[in-house]
């Protein structure tokens, strides 16, 4: 099964308690935490501002950035965890093609 990403534009509208809304094109309201932006080195975004999300198939918000910032297709792995070492902080997924390691 392969999991499905859609990109969609909002805009904040709304910014409390560590939390912003963007609202999308659809009408649909995502609340995302600041600190994920922040952790990702980009500015907090401000009620006003225009986002670009990445929704998974569960509705779960992937990756959020402000528009025309340097917006990307995300790259999403899935698989089966096969080993991790801590040592070399790699870890290895085995995967429809084989086995990877990251």
């Amino acid at each position: 099964m392969k999991a499905r990403q859609t990109m969609v534009e909002g805009m904040v509208t709304q910014l409390k308690s560590g939390l912003y809304t963007a609202r999308t094109t659809t009408g649909t309201n995502y609340t995302l935490a600041e600190s994920v932006t922040v952790r990702y080195g980009r500015d907090v975004p401000k009620v006003g501002d225009e986002m670009v999300l990445w929704i998974n198939e569960y509705n779960d918000v992937l990756e959020a950035s402000k528009k025309g910032a340097n917006n990307f297709s995300p790259r999403f792995l899935s698989g089966k965890l096969v080993a991790i070492n801590y040592g070399r902080s790699q870890m290895t997924l085995s995967m429809a093609g084989g086995e990877e390691t990251f």
